[in-house]
């Protein structure tokens, strides 16, 4: 079994994590992977890509972004919004990907545009397809938010203020479903909740959709004595710590910045004595918004073993996103013994269970969520069976030996 993989970074965000994690899972099954990325950074010799020449840059960087903040300055989205154009087509020749007998596809939109994920479609190969957002099945945003469009088709674009039935979403769409040829896909979601979205969706509605949460590496992400933890990081020994971690920080509109600065605001009302300092994982932006009232402790790093021990110094990790798959941040942190508050929102039911082992608060309720942050931090014996849950819960089918088992079962099922 050869299987090539495409995916836009090699490291970085969520998704690029996600992908590159499942593509060393499979080589530790023994399986023939290869992953194709945009940049590549390491020196990993399964890993296809190289630094782009000047003029390959100016090409593929420099004119889809002069054509993103044209698009930017005329429709002013309020999320991230791909147009899926001017992408890398020649890759999908080459020999790796001929050789495979199955094509995987992850996180592609700013490496692969519409034209060739079709030629992809195209090969008469199964193509597994892991949608980490709603690029795959939208016409160009990542996240829909409140809008439903995408069940029949798109236009009339809320993120882009568009009141055009036959705007540049419906455009998009129209195109995906032209290019694309959906004979041979199996879509792959990692939470439930996004699954039910592509069935829904007037797109990829028809194809087959399969369920296999994300999976982290449990030999890193796991726990370990929170004093050396907060040692390490020079954090202080005798508060109570809130970690929040986010792309943008507070300045997020998706992952909640402004709800979580109410919030922490409700839950200094319901603290009589000290409240617990905050952490949060990036540049400090002048206290990123926060109450004076609270200790805000600025972390910047990326690399796996500091992340993990930066969850298990913290005793409570808060989400606050609007709109999410399944965050590889809450199931790294819960890994670690770290319990997690969220909106009960997106995917984040599927594994946080609610005062079980963490609290998922009422969409978009900040002193609900205040409430939560405060039901894990309050009581010690109960903080502990938080603990113990969620480490239970990540070994249960979050870790990354499980994810590339399931993957490896739909291959050889697709192959039969």
């Amino acid at each position: 079994m050869k299987i090539i993989h495409f995916n836009t970074f090699e490291g970085g965000g969520g998704a690029a994590k996600a992908s590159l994690a499942l593509h060393r899972a499979m080589l530790d099954l023994n399986v023939d992977a290869s992953l194709i990325v945009h940049r590549k950074t390491s020196a990993d010799t399964t890993v296809i890509g190289k630094p782009p020449t000047r003029f390959v840059l100016i090409r593929k960087r420099l004119l889809p972004w002069i054509l993103s903040k044209l698009h930017h300055l005329w429709y002013r989205p309020l999320e991230v919004w791909t147009f899926g154009v001017f992408g890398n087509r020649s890759i999908t020749c080459r020999r790796e990907v001929e050789d495979a007998d199955i094509i995987s596809l992850s996180w592609v939109s700013w490496f692969l545009d519409v034209e060739a994920i079709g030629q992809l479609l195209r090969k008469n190969k199964p193509v597994v397809w892991t949608c980490y957002d709603m690029w795959p099945f939208t016409g160009g945003c990542h996240y829909a938010g409140d809008c439903s469009n995408y069940v029949a088709h798109c236009g009339n674009c809320p993120q882009l203020g568009s009141k055009s039935e036959h705007d540049i979403s419906r455009w998009l769409w129209n195109k995906k479903q032209s290019c694309w040829d959906f004979s041979r896909l199996t879509v792959v979601c990692p939470s439930d909740w996004l699954a039910g979205c592509v069935r829904n969706s007037g797109l990829l509605g028809g194809v087959r959709v399969e369920v296999i949460p994300t999976g982290i590496d449990a030999s890193i992400y796991k726990q370990m004595p929170k004093e050396s933890a907060r040692k390490q990081l020079g954090l202080p020994l005798d508060k109570s710590l809130v970690l929040f971690i986010a792309t943008g920080g507070l300045s997020n509109e998706r992952k909640g910045g402004r709800l979580l600065e109410q919030s922490l605001e409700a839950l200094h009302e319901m603290y009589q004595g000290e409240v617990p300092d905050v952490v949060i994982l990036g540049p400090r932006q002048n206290n990123y918004g926060i109450s004076e009232k609270f200790t805000v402790h600025s972390m910047a790093f990326n690399d796996d073993v500091s992340l993990a021990n930066l969850y298990a110094a913290c005793d409570v990790s808060v989400t606050a996103s609007k709109a999410d798959n399944l965050p590889l941040t809450v199931l790294q942190s819960m890994a670690c013994g770290t319990p997690c508050v969220a909106y009960d929102a997106g995917g984040m039911g599927d594994v946080i269970e609610h005062m079980k082992n963490g609290y998922l608060a009422r969409p978009f309720d900040v002193h609900d969520y205040a409430e939560g942050i405060h039901f894990v931090l309050a009581d010690a014996p109960r903080h502990n069976s938080l603990v113990a849950a969620s480490v239970d819960k990540i070994h249960s089918g979050y870790t990354s030996n499980h994810e590339a088992g399931q993957y490896l079962k739909l291959y050889e099922e697709l192959l039969s």
